[in-house]
């Protein structure tokens, strides 16, 4: 590397570096100007003030969280710029009068900036003061006009915590299908095949979904709120969560029997609880956001409210798919790819905030990450989310409409969601280091192990107040205890420095005495810091803990201890061991069926490491056959293209000297059915025969399932129309077992019509016409006739195919209309529709029809630009113009009866003439 290549690299750092200094000092000059009152405080300035005021303080360098709460830490503008209320002796820190700027959002103050004095913005605030109050958005809010000038004395009132901008949210992904297998929904619907939602109702928040899908009719819930646009957004959320699979395999949703009703996210506060409870309503999946916003806002104040009125209600929220963004606000500015979460209202701790991970069950680079503002683990978890995490929490949303559901057959009653949430966190697999971080959360969702907490009844739930002390020995088991708390924490104002209000302590104890504490985070606002691994301590930020411990001998204790609490706080507790080198098929789960001659993804939990073979067989007896050999079954997955096979098989996973084999699943061929034809009392469907199979099931849809209409052991099947209003069927292949229905087939949808899929006529290059006929089945069909105007030209007594074709070899010049007329075997004769061909024959030019009324016709083999002259028999030109089409259209209005001369002229040369009458 030369000298001068080395100087230009240093020279472009150093002016990237410089620009990047500029850039911040303008942004700190930015804050100064915007929060400060003044000019920086003198010595005798700091000494000299009061108590109780607010003020602007910058450190010399981003200071730790005990050194901010001594200084009486209010808000953090910037990693160095914070709100404090308290002035210490220290002259390493600038400071400043602050005025009251800091309690709006910085996309109010960016907007207040923007605008003159004399013009009025729009906002909400958790205060009214003497502004013009719109309207009452919510408890404690208030939609408020208020003039630029007056905002100073506004935001002065001291019962106003935070003004923010109405904002718009925007959903967050564009799924198309999902894989139940990645988050082990598969497994739960075969372990459990009655937990499937009944009587469960969810609500989504966005825009109207299809209520008339057929994935989703007739589950809709009307009311009266419900949005007037309809979105293929919204109908792939529902689908997620309820879809019942009719359409087909992709449309099969977590909680394919729940009910779902819809609800306007233009209103970003929570809706009205009294909706909730009359439409017997507990979860609501929020699959939107509204960019970067690091602050406890006025949205997660009312959501964090409302879980604690309602209790049993789950919010489930995206955390966005901005991950590789940074923050522009907070203790956290600047630094990409962590707190950014595209929304305040996600800043809320009673809510559930979802990201998402690909089919390998790796975060997604776009999955929007933690901290929360305050530094507390969000997103809480991950699950599957290809089109982005508006998939992965529609899909939590849906596995909560089943754990709600099996809560509800063991005790009767709907679970508290602090109660779910732990469930669910608890019952989650880690992913990446031991322990919670900013990225996956508490791990990725595993809803069969989540609804095996639920069975039994691997949870509890308590009270503590304030030094209260609660503890459970836990039922003896052998691996690694986890234990995770949750509980729903009172609300804390808005604009505040920390959300927590109410704080829990968990930890466990043995029999020896030893102490284990829950998982914690550095939330120091540097890289190197969010990225550390989690480490055992005290956890005064989340209301959420977990906790792990081998199992010791004389068994271990659960405790929770009341630190700061007011009043009493309620807790929810869940539970689970982890056995040491344990194993267990995911995908294909029990009676699953995978298409014969496809790719499918072969899953599987363990915690044991190093290489292993999978071997399959068909049946329960057969002879074991290698599949692939895996170089770390801790990676859970492998692929495998299924054999041309149709039959019940197993898998077996030999690993660590142990051998691992799985439940049966089918491997069975998916039809495809095409329509043959649709006639008045009939249609016709068929599919491409099935290797191995003794007999077909035909079904119809029926509003939002399929009966049968129908068994043949032929490849095609014939019924009335009528009897399937819906118009849809479905076809499956019959073995010793049912294979998997067919993908949903509207039969009527570009319908070839009663037997006849198309008819064409074509001039060939020597002059005769060539005829075809495409069938959509021959079925029924006894004899095909061809026509020329009328005259046959020849018939055929058709075969099993499909197209047939004939040839007229010498056409009469002129336009040409050829037919075909079908003979059915019932007697009952079809004809196609007549299509007209431009024959010329040997000349150059044909002119018809003579004798011709208001027009006559013109054709030519070639367009050359010619010109056409219509003269009478004295030779005076009546018409003039040039040729436009091989098929010339002449009008001869306003011509009187009598013989004419019609010729055709290039260069001035006449090519053709020739004499025609006009007779009326």
């Amino acid at each position: 590397m030369s000298a001068r290549y080395v100087s230009r690299i240093l020279s472009l750092i150093a002016i990237m570096a410089a620009i990047l200094h500029l850039r911040l000092q303008a942004q700190e000059s930015r804050i100064v100007q915007r929060y400060a009152s003044g000019t920086a405080m003198t010595a005798s300035a700091r000494q000299g003030a009061p108590d109780g005021g607010f003020f602007l303080v910058r450190f010399p360098n981003v200071p730790e969280q005990s050194v901010l709460d001594s200084w009486g830490w209010i808000k953090s503008l910037h990693p160095r710029y914070h709100i404090v209320s308290k002035l210490l002796p220290d002259s390493t820190v600038l400071t400043w009068s602050s005025n009251h700027n800091w309690k709006a959002s910085t996309k109010l103050i960016d907007r207040l900036y923007a605008l003159h004095d004399q013009d009025s913005v729009t906002l909400i605030a958790d205060a009214a003061g003497t502004a013009h109050v719109l309207r009452q958005a919510a408890a404690n809010v208030y939609e408020i006009r208020i003039a630029v000038k007056d905002w100073p004395a506004f935001a002065a009132d001291p019962r106003l915590h935070l003004a923010d901008v109405l904002r718009h949210p925007h959903t967050e992904s564009a799924s198309a299908n999902a894989d139940l297998s990645v988050d082990r929904v598969n497994a739960l619907h075969a372990e459990m095949p009655a937990l499937r939602g009944n009587g469960m109702r969810i609500s989504l928040k966005e825009t109207l979904y299809d209520t008339l899908d057929i994935d989703l009719h007739p589950r809709h819930i009307r009311h009266g709120g419900e949005p007037a646009r309809t979105e293929t957004h919204a109908t792939l959320m529902a689908t997620l969560i309820a879809g019942n699979g009719n359409s087909g395999p992709g449309s099969l949703g977590a909680a394919p029997r729940g009910m779902i009703a819809s609800s306007d996210f233009s209103r970003l506060l929570p809706d009205d609880a009294g909706i909730f409870s009359t439409l017997q309503i507990h979860a609501q999946n929020h699959s939107y956001g509204t960019g970067i916003e690091n602050y406890y806002g006025l949205e997660a104040v009312a959501y964090d409210a409302q879980v604690r009125e309602l209790d049993t209600f789950l919010h489930v929220f995206s955390s966005g798919n901005i991950g590789t963004d940074a923050p522009a606000e907070g203790i956290y500015a600047g630094l990409t790819g962590f707190a950014n979460l595209s929304g305040s209202f996600k800043q809320a701790k009673n809510i559930l905030v979802i990201g998402a991970t690909d089919g390998n069950r790796t975060a997604a680079p776009r999955s929007s990450r933690g901290p929360a503002f305050d530094g507390r683990i969000k997103p809480e978890l991950v699950a599957y989310g290809e089109g982005g995490t508006s998939d992965a929490a529609a899909l939590v949303s849906g596995i909560g409409l089943l754990l709600q559901e099996q809560f509800r057959l063991q005790s009767g009653a709907a679970p508290s969601a602090a109660l779910m949430a732990a469930v669910l966190i608890n019952s989650a697999t880690d992913l990446g280091a031991p322990g919670p971080d900013f990225i996956t959360g508490f791990g990725a969702v595993d809803a069969r192990a989540a609804a095996r907490t639920v069975v039994d009844r691997r949870y509890a739930t308590g009270r503590v107040g304030q030094g209260n002390a609660f503890q459970m020995p836990v039922p003896a088991g052998t691996g690694t205890l986890r234990v995770t708390m949750r509980y729903t924490d009172l609300e804390a104002p808005a604009n505040s420095a920390r959300a927590l209000t109410n704080d829990l302590d968990l930890w466990l104890t043995d029999a020896a005495g030893n102490r284990f504490g829950p998982w914690t985070l550095s939330a120091f606002p540097h890289k190197d810091s969010l990225t550390r691994t989690a480490i055992p301590g005290r956890d005064s930020l989340n209301n959420t803990e977990q906790v792990q411990a081998r199992s010791a001998a004389g068994g271990l204790t659960i405790h929770v201890q009341g630190r700061k609490v007011s009043g009493l706080q309620t807790f929810a507790l869940a539970w689970q061991w982890i056995p040491d080198n344990y194993f267990e098929w995911d995908a294909p789960a029990f009676a699953e069926t995978l298409d014969a001659r496809a790719r499918a993804t072969l899953r599987w939990s363990t915690n044991i490491g190093g290489p292993g073979k999978i071997f399959y067989r068909q049946g329960d007896s057969g002879n074991w056959q290698p599949l692939a050999n895996v170089l770390n079954v801790e990676e859970g997955q492998a692929g495998w293209e299924t054999p041309p096979a149709f039959g019940p098989m197993q898998l077996r996973m030999d690993v660590a000297g142990k051998s691992f084999t799985g439940p049966q699943f089918l491997v069975a061929p998916r039809l495809r059915p095409a329509t043959g034809f649709i006639c008045e009392d009939s249609a016709l469907v068929w599919w491409a025969a099935a290797p191995g199979a003794s007999r077909y099931r035909v079904y119809a849809l029926e509003n939002d399932a399929y009966r049968l209409l129908g068994e043949t052991v032929d490849t095609t099947f014939a019924f009335r129309p009528s009897t399937v209003v819906s118009g849809i069927v479905a076809v499956s292949a019959v073995a010793q077992q049912e294979g998997a229905r067919s993908a949903a087939h509207r039969f009527s949808a570009n319908a070839p019509g009663c037997y006849v899929r198309n008819f064409t006529a074509d001039l060939d290059a020597a002059g005769a016409v060539q005829l075809q006929l495409e069938l959509g089945t021959p079925v029924g069909l006894r004899n095909i006739r061809w026509f020329r105007q009328g005259m046959v030209l020849g018939s055929e007594t058709p075969g099993n195919g499909f197209v047939y074709a004939a040839t007229d070899e010498r056409p009469p010049q002129g336009i040409v209309y050829y037919y075909a007329e079908l003979e059915l075997a019932n007697g009952r004769r079809i004809l196609t529709d007549a299509v007209p061909v431009a024959v010329t024959g040997a000349d150059e030019y044909v002119l018809f029809p003579n004798p011709a009324g208001e027009w006559i016709r013109l054709l030519a083999k070639g367009l050359r630009g010619q010109q056409i002259v219509v003269t009478d028999m004295q030779g005076r030109v009546r018409k003039s113009l040039r040729m436009e089409s091989l098929q010339q259209e002449i009008p001869l209005g306003g011509l009187p009866a009598g013989n004419y001369w019609i010729g055709v002229y290039e260069d001035g040369k006449r090519q053709f003439g020739a004499r025609f009458v006009k007779v009326r």
